[in-house]
């Protein structure tokens, strides 16, 4: 269902459809500039466990579109001013919209005078029939309507119906049953009944044009103090502006990361647990009056969770087809998985380069220090990334990893950065496009830029160089470290792993932000089969046919908000 309403409490009959019409014709003074604004309410229900929200639908079409208001002299939102009778009519109005027409039921000609302060211009600016378009429109505003060309009769029977209604007033009559409007039972005691009829029938109303200017969209936090996502089309509109982006999940992916932060930050800094609802206000406002119709309103949500608390390796050894599974519990409503892992298989090592040492000790690496390693290649090769032994420290840590071909090359010839919330020993991969190295010497170096943790490597005469994190300070340890260089792979090539969610085959990621890489996962199901969907125990299975290993380091669920 869709998380758009009209109001922020919800309720099925506030949920925002197509078809609906919207008016922005109520001018609003906010910090001195008047707009003329109405706010929707995005309401996504949350659970303890989410830790993101996304928009699974977020097809909203909305046109903005010009628009007549009809101004008379009990409108407290555009009125200012509006005193006078027997044909004269000061007012001034909250924002100076084009009058189109002058309406009045006793007169039936106009005249439009300009004014500054209480001098009013000699000359009309605009003149014509009441209930007539003006050939141009006229805009100010304050100004002076004078009316004149009384209709015949008409004076005389709106007369009789007022006194008729101040003789019932005490009985059932009400000055709405008599087409007495904007008048309450006060005023009907003081005024006589021919300035009543003017009060009411002379100048009856104003027909304002309307036009949107510099349309807008604003998704605010929920307390409304932070904006997190704007659309505007700048400037006067000459014609309706149509608001349809086909992006609009992806565009409003960060407001709704940072909305889900605030919450829980206020939530936590107030004692209180998680919101039940999050619920952000979105405003549609312009510089002019208009209205917006809604063509279009399915705004969906999902919430993600992870289902692995920490990074999974899979070891198999190839002499058989092999299947491994992984226990997940997954949330009611789940409507999508998606999976990323990286695997090295036996053959990954490029061709002439020695294979790792035994991890039995290694180097400790804090944040911001760095060792580089020097190889010695017999032959020409191709190189397409590097494999570290490493056992992280910490929660979360990143790696920068670079190639320089000869050793001491100030400039690498290659490098990538690796991410990983894994906390038990293993072996990490960093792929980059082929590069090819000649024979002679090379080198590879750690920086690390978050965490910490041990390059593994086994003691040796030959070893790390340590350095700062901006270069190697020359400290050398007899460590030989566990580093591989890798062959290059093809990323068309099929990987030797397959995983399945029951009985769906997950498939790479059409909505990866990078092409697929070797030795790299990117993989999803969606949608979840309902009768998956409907049960808590999952299991997650791993196929291989060749000797290899697979680190699982992510596996998330989107579900539906209950």
């Amino acid at each position: 269902m869709s998380v758009l309403f009209h109001t922020p409490a919800g309720g099925a009959a506030q949920r925002v459809q197509a078809g609906q019409v919207l008016d922005l014709t109520a001018p609003v003074l906010t910090d001195g500039v008047t707009v003329f604004r109405r706010t929707l309410y995005l309401r996504i229900a949350l659970d303890g466990a989410c830790d993101r929200v996304t928009l699974d639908s977020a097809a909203l079409a909305l046109r903005f579109e010009p628009c007549t208001v009809a101004v008379a002299r009990g409108d407290a939102d555009w009125v200012r001013r509006w005193q006078g009778s027997f044909g004269t009519v000061d007012v001034e109005l909250a924002y100076p919209a084009p009058v189109t027409r002058v309406e009045s039921t006793l007169y039936g000609k106009f005249e439009l005078y300009r004014m500054d302060g209480a001098a009013v211009s000699t000359d009309p600016t605009a003149t014509g029939n009441t209930g007539a378009v003006l050939p141009e429109p006229f805009s100010a505003t304050a100004f002076e309507v004078r009316l004149c060309s009384e209709k015949p009769g008409l004076r005389m029977a709106e007369k009789h119906k007022v006194i008729a209604q101040k003789h019932a007033a005490h009985r059932t009559l009400s000055a709405a049953a008599v087409g007495v409007q904007m008048l309450n039972e006060s005023e009907l005691a003081m005024q006589d009944a021919d300035r009543i009829v003017e009060l009411v029938n002379g100048l009856s109303a104003l027909h304002l044009a309307g036009m949107p200017g510099s349309p807008r969209l604003t998704l605010r936090s929920a307390d409304g103090s932070e904006t997190l996502w704007q659309w505007i089309e700048p400037g006067p509109q000459q014609s309706a502006l149509d608001f349809a982006p086909a992006t609009l999940a992806q565009d409003l992916q960060p407001a709704l990361e940072r909305a889900l932060k605030l919450a829980d930050e206020a939530a936590h800094a107030a004692g209180t647990p998680r919101p039940a609802v999050l619920v952000l206000p979105l405003e549609l406002a312009s510089d002019s009056p208009c209205r917006v119709r809604v063509q279009q309103a399915n705004v969906t949500a999902l919430l993600e969770r992870p289902l692995l608390a920490q990074p999974a390796s899979l070891r198999f050894d190839g002499a058989a087809r092999e299947i491994l599974a992984l226990a997940l519990t997954a949330p009611p409503g789940a409507r999508r998985l998606a999976v990323q892992g990286q695997y090295a298989t036996d053959s990954d090592a490029a061709p002439g380069t020695d294979a790792p040492a035994p991890a039995a000790t290694g180097v400790y690496l804090p944040e911001g220090a760095s060792a580089s390693a020097t190889l010695t290649l017999p032959a020409p090769l191709r190189c397409g990334g590097v494999a570290i032994g490493w056992h992280a420290l910490g929660e979360h840590t990143t790696l920068d990893i670079s190639l320089h071909a000869p050793a001491d090359a100030p400039r690498p010839l290659a490098q990538a950065s690796i991410e990983t919330d894994r906390t038990t020993p293993g072996t990490l991969h960093a792929r980059w496009p082929a590069a090819d190295l000649q024979s002679g010497t090379c080198r590879v170096r750690v920086t690390v830029r978050q965490g910490g943790g041990v390059w593994a490597g086994a003691p040796g005469t030959s070893g790390l160089r340590l350095g700062d994190g901006s270069q190697d300070a020359g400290q050398d340890v007899a460590v030989v470290p566990d580093l591989t260089l890798l062959a290059p792979g093809n990323p068309n090539d099929p990987p030797p792993v397959t995983l399945r969610l029951g009985d769906s085959l997950l498939i790479p990621n059409p909505d990866a932000a990078q092409a697929p890489r070797p030795g790299v996962l990117d993989l999803k199901v969606d949608p979840v089969a309902p009768a998956l969907a409907a049960q808590a125990d999952w299991s997650l299975t791993v196929q291989a046919t060749q000797p290899l290993t697979l680190t699982v380091e992510s596996v998330r669920v989107a579900y539906t908000p209950n």
